[in-house]
C-alpha cells in the first residue's frame, strides 16, 4: 500500500495558512540580495528595476520600506501591461543566465579573478553552453554588453521564433541591456562601499575609473556613475 503522505496544510491552522500567503504577497518582486533589496518587473519583455542599499538607507528595515513603496508605485503604473518573466529572484546583474565574480584567485591569491560569467541553453544537447567575459580586458560594460548579446543570441538560436521576450528590435534590445546594466552599476556601487578586502576593493575602484575615463561607455552610464557618487542616489528605472 502506499502509505499516507501528510499534507503540510493539515499541520497549520487556516491563520498560518493565511499569514504565509500574505508574507509571499507582501514581497512580490522583491527579492534581497547581499546588501539591500531588488524590486524587479518585467513589462512586455522590458525588465524595470530599483536597488536599495542597506547602507544608504541606514537599516534593513528602511531599505525594505523603500523598496516596498517603490513596487507598489511600479504596480501601480505597469497593471495594465502583461509582465514577462526573464530574470532570476536572486541575480544582482539584472539577467537571468548571467552573473558577476570578483573574487581573489584561490591558486594565486595575489590576483583577483573580475568578470562576467553567462549561461544560456545549448541548442544541440540538454546541458548549458556558458562562456565568460574579462572585466580586465573589456571593461565594465562592454564585459557585461558582451556577454548579454552572447546569452541573447544563444537563447534566440535555441527558440528561434517561440522566444517572444527577445524578438525586438535591435534598439529596444540594446536598450534593455542599457537599463539592466545601470541597475546592476547600484548594485557594484554599494558592494564597493562595503567590501572589507582591499584587493578586492582595488580591483573594483580601478574598474570603475576606466568606465568613466573611457570615451566609448555611454555619456548615460558616466552620468549614471557620478551621480550615484554624488548624491548616493540609489535608484534607476
Amino acid at each position: 500500500m502506499k502509505p499516507d503522505v501528510p499534507d503540510v496544510q493539515d499541520n497549520l491552522s487556516h491563520n498560518e495558512v493565511t499569514t504565509m500567503a500574505n508574507k509571499d504577497l507582501d514581497m512580490k518582486n522583491i527579492s534581497e540580495v547581499s546588501n539591500g533589496f531588488m524590486v524587479r518587473k518585467t513589462i512586455m519583455g522590458v525588465q524595470k528595476q530599483y536597488f536599495f542599499g542597506f547602507k544608504k538607507y541606514g537599516s534593513r528595515d528602511a531599505a525594505l520600506k523603500a523598496a516596498k513603496n517603490a513596487r507598489d508605485q511600479l504596480l501601480m503604473e505597469t497593471r495594465h501591461y502583461r509582465a514577462v518573466r526573464s530574470h532570476h529572484l536572486h541575480n544582482t546583474t539584472g539577467i537571468i543566465g548571467l552573473s558577476w565574480r570578483c573574487k581573489q584567485n584561490p591558486s594565486q591569491p595575489q590576483k583577483i579573478i573580475h568578470q562576467f560569467r553567462v549561461q544560456a541553453p545549448d541548442r544541440y544537447s540538454r546541458h548549458n553552453t556558458g562562456t565568460s567575459e574579462s572585466i580586465k580586458d573589456k571593461g565594465l560594460w562592454h564585459a557585461y554588453k558582451a556577454a548579454a548579446e552572447w546569452r541573447q543570441n544563444k537563447t534566440i538560436a535555441v527558440n528561434g521564433k517561440l522566444s517572444e521576450l527577445f524578438q525586438k528590435t535591435e534598439l529596444t534590445r540594446r536598450a534593455s541591456i542599457l537599463n539592466a546594466f545601470l541597475c546592476f552599476l547600484d548594485f557594484y556601487l554599494n558592494e564597493l562601499s562595503q567590501t572589507k578586502n582591499k584587493a578586492i576593493k582595488n580591483e573594483m575602484r580601478v574598474a570603475l575609473s576606466e568606465l568613466l575615463a573611457d570615451p566609448s561607455t555611454p555619456v548615460c552610464i558616466r552620468l549614471h556613475v557620478i551621480d550615484q557618487l554624488t548624491n548616493n542616489t540609489s535608484q534607476c528605472a
